[in-house]
């Protein structure tokens, strides 16, 4: 099990981890603000993925 996550984050391209930790933020951001429904923002943040 710890190779695999060794290999998979060997394999991770910055650029892609770093924009998915903005989605993150923006959705959490949303959601506190109250623009968006918790629900429905993470299925929609999650298919972006």
């Amino acid at each position: 099990m710890l190779q695999k996550a060794f290999e998979t984050a060997r394999d991770t391209d910055p650029n892609s981890l770093e924009a998915a930790l903005r989605a993150i933020r923006d959705y959490e951001w949303e959601v506190k603000s109250g623009q968006i429904d918790p629900e429905l923002g993470l299925d929609v943040l999650l298919a972006r993925m």
